[in-house]
């Protein structure tokens, strides 16, 4: 599921119940930080411990670039001594991970590129982009 463990109790029916009856572990995933992930982390996992649902690992997404060593390093240490449970991955915050490629624009449109096929891969910001919704006659006939 998505969010954290308990999201769908409204309808008696969360993450962890879910995890529970599919006979499946979770991957814990919180936000980067020190005390406030580890607080997050153990929430999930009373609800885990709950339903009898086994935590396969955890994931620190979000960690500031500044605290991403010490982050690491205490999180590692505090899952493996707290809970005997790994932690499988500290992501750093890239802030150009939540913009756009020009891959991603062709695949929701469901077309190629007419140019430009090198710059694919390269992330932009929504103010540094500028989506023509006209043919290219009149797109460049306005430029």
């Amino acid at each position: 599921g998505t969010g954290h463990c308990a999201v769908g109790s409204i309808v008696n029916l969360n993450n962890a119940k879910v995890a529970a009856v599919l006979g499946a572990d979770m991957v814990l995933v919180a936000n980067g930080g020190l005390g406030s992930t580890f607080d997050e982390l153990e929430l999930n996992r009373v609800l885990c411990h709950h339903h009898g649902v086994r935590i396969a690992g955890v994931i620190v997404n979000k960690v500031s670039v500044e605290k991403y060593e010490q982050t690491k390093d205490y999180i590692s240490r505090a899952m493996m001594q707290a809970w005997g449970v790994p932690m499988l991955g500290c992501i750093p915050d890239k802030p150009f991970l939540g913009c756009l490629m020009l891959a991603d624009i062709e695949r929701l449109f469901k077309t190629e590129l007419i140019c430009g096929a090198d710059k694919r891969m390269q992330h932009y910001r929504p103010q540094d982009m500028n989506l023509a919704t006209t043919s290219m006659k009149v797109f460049l006939e306005n430029l």
